[in-house]
């Protein structure tokens, strides 16, 4: 624990401390170490420079600590102790101080009148000096710039101290506009106070290629908008004032009972003072007949540690959601949607995950310079010798699901990665037999991209069926996951079709067994992901199940790809994936500048039209009936023997005229679409 200020002769102290000692009884231990006086200090978790977070004193350190990353230049994380700072609980008195202070002032003073920190400001705006005031500012030092509401980020790849708590100060309260610079944090602090100011529901959408920097923003955003939550709404007057007096009363008024879990075991007058203009002025709460018999008789309390679940659920799903692409060591492979759910007085109550648009074909194939799953390769390597044994573990050459020229990732210890996600899992509710059990699947998908089929001797010249060559694998599968030897034999050589009434079973040809081992696989995988996606929910929801329901608002975070183009190697998730972009590309047309457009007509504020591309079209090519690209597709998937070839000739008949649909010009199973972004 850095001590900094507090001791002239020590920088840091070591504490002895297990996963149950509490934030309370180490900063008791350093204050009677130190010799201070006094009982107003806290403990603080610093991470990267900029990322720092107040600890209640019912958190375990030991158990947040061990969720930290390998320490690298980039990447560290300390705990302080300091005094406490109820009111500004976003303070930093450390000796970061000097740095901060350096990068600040450029930080502020920003050149207004080039490198325009708003493109609206431009005196020419077109696509070259658009793209050139984004060099210049980049070249500055300068990674985020407006275009009105709308932020960009461009990715630096490598750490800006602009994240500070006193950056989160800075920002506090203030609009988004020409005041204060760009910020990520602008935008996080407009969400906040938008919703507690307006009562309705807030959502952030962070949208860009792979690569660009989303899942960081996403993470910085939830990290400020956890720390707004912790600092509650201090000074935003009198009427939130009131608001927030009612959860300080119940905390300490109200109980369960046989017939109600929250009630109320005091009477209380509340009294509302209001100025002639009708603005609340003020107002008086007087209290009758507390319970006192109930201190001696029951006790409890609930540290709801929602914060910090939802950090923790951070590494579980990059784990399981993420891999090395070309471009980028850490993909996200799904897009994901954050709601955090806050009380009418600012405080965080839970929060909710949707997942979207896993990439099930990594399961099974990858791309020359990329990698399968991230969980794969950590449970390889910090798996011990007695779960290698249990969950019949090979070396991860020996696998045909994981690439073998890239097995290896660079400055990532993929060990200590496995030790991190299990404690992560831990504290998001997953018990050790849960983990176990979790672990069997990965074991068994791995497995299956091993099992092999050769064609069966048969005495009929025309019989393509196949058999399992390696049933010794099959048999490890079905222990792995608690089905019948038999059931997945079959699984894997046969399927059942209805017809007329009666269920026949037809053996699969070499072809079609391996495509079903596969589906199976990604079938697997995505059954798992969703489970484990549910289980954060259930832990991020059910933090204080006694607890009344939700009647705040909520901001929300959209973490999605953005448009991809991988030319030859475009499949069915690059279609999906476009096709969400599109409907993005839709609603930003919509808001920006049909809403906005209509809204100064109505208002008579004399006004020249911008033309957009209108991309419904683009739309409606997908998701018209009966004619529509995914239309199509459902009705040839539900047809006996359709092809691939088929589902070409169906859609180039169709759909030959539509404008956003073309055929390639040489002959090749393949179409384009005209999407927003390019072809």
């Amino acid at each position: 624990v850095y001590v900094g200020a507090l001791s002239l002769h020590y920088e840091a102290l070591s504490v002895e401390a297990s996963k149950q000692t509490t934030a309370e009884e180490i900063v008791s231990c350093i204050v009677e170490r130190l010799g201070l006086s006094g009982s107003n200090y806290e403990l603080a978790e610093v991470a990267d420079e900029s990322k720092e977070r107040r600890l209640s004193p019912e958190e375990k350190p030991v158990s947040v600590m061990l969720l930290w990353p390998m320490h690298s230049e980039r990447d560290f994380h300390r705990f302080y102790l300091r005094e406490s700072q109820n009111d500004v609980p976003w303070l930093d008195n450390y000796s970061l101080d000097p740095q901060i202070l350096r990068d600040f002032i450029p930080f502020l003073l920003q050149p207004e009148n080039r490198e325009y920190p708003d493109l609206c400001q431009l005196p020419d705006l077109n696509e070259s000096t658009l793209l050139e005031n984004l060099r210049q500012r980049f070249d500055a030092g300068h990674i985020y710039t407006y275009v009105g509401s709308i932020l960009i980020a461009v990715n630096p790849f490598k750490f800006h101290p602009i994240y500070n708590p006193k950056y989160v100060r800075l920002y506090q309260n203030q609009k988004v506009g020409p005041i204060l610079p760009p910020h990520i944090f602008a935008i996080a602090d407009n969400a906040y106070y938008c919703m507690l100011k307006e009562k309705r529901n807030q959502c952030v959408v962070i949208s860009g290629e792979s690569g660009s920097g989303k899942t960081e923003s996403t993470n910085f955003l939830l990290h400020h908008l956890t720390a707004l939550s912790q600092k509650g709404s201090h000074g935003s007057g009198v009427e939130q004032t009131i608001l927030s007096a009612g959860p300080v009363l119940e905390a300490f008024g109200n109980a369960k009972t046989a017939h109600n879990n929250n009630s109320s075991r005091f009477g209380k007058f509340i009294q509302v003072n209001y100025r002639e203009n009708g603005l609340v002025q003020g107002a008086v709460v007087q209290k009758y007949l507390l319970e006192k018999s109930r201190i001696v008789s029951q006790k409890g309390s609930h540290g709801s540690g929602v914060e910090q679940t939802i950090l923790s659920a951070g590494p579980v799903l990059e784990a399981f959601g993420n891999a090395k692409t070309a471009h980028n060591n850490n993909s996200s492979r799904f897009g994901k949607f954050i709601q955090v759910n806050y009380r009418e007085n600012g405080l965080v109550q839970g929060a909710v995950v949707q997942k979207y648009l896993l990439e099930k074909s990594r399961i099974v194939s990858q791309g020359p310079y990329e990698r399968n799953y991230h969980v794969f390769y950590y449970l390889l390597s910090g798996a011990t010798e007695q779960e290698r044994e249990a969950l019949h573990l090979l070396p991860a050459d020996k696998y045909n699901y994981l690439n073998a020229k890239n097995l290896i990732l660079e400055n990532c210890d993929e060990k200590y990665e496995f030790s991190r996600l299990k404690q992560s899992m831990e504290m998001v509710g997953f018990s050790a037999e849960k983990q176990r059990r979790l672990f069997n699947v990965l074991s068994a998908v791995l497995l299956l991209g091993n099992v092999e089929f050769f064609p069966k001797k048969s005495t009929y010249h025309h019989d393509e069926s196949v058999q399992v060559r390696n049933s010794d694998v099959v048999s490890i599968i079905s222990e792995l996951l608690r089905v019948k030897h038999d059931t997945l034999l079959a699984a894997l050589t046969s399927k059942r079709v209805k017809a007329s009434g009666e269920t026949l079973i037809m053996q699969y040809k070499l072809p079609e067994a391996i495509a079903a081992r596969d589906a199976l696989a990604k079938c697997l995988y995505g059954a798992l992901f969703d489970w484990i996606v549910l289980q954060v929910n259930h832990a991020l929801l059910n933090k204080d199940p006694t607890g009344p329901p939700h009647t705040g608002h909520s901001i929300g975070v959209l973490d999605i790809f953005g448009f991809e183009d991988f030319g030859a190697q475009n499949s069915f998730e690059q279609l999906c994936i476009n096709y969400a972009n599109e409907h993005l590309q839709y609603y930003f047309n919509l808001h920006v500048f049909k809403y906005e457009q209509n809204e100064y007509k109505r208002e008579g504020i004399k006004w020249r039209d911008i033309e957009f591309m209108d991309n419904s079209g683009c739309l409606h090519l997908f998701e018209s009936k009966p004619t529509g690209l995914l239309c199509i597709l459902d009705d040839l998937c539900n047809f006996p023997g359709a092809t691939n070839e088929a589902l070409l000739q169906k859609y180039n008949t169709v759909h030959r005229d539509n404008p956003f649909y073309e055929k390639p010009q040489k002959k090749e199973n393949a179409f384009i679409i005209k999407h927003y972004a390019g072809k």
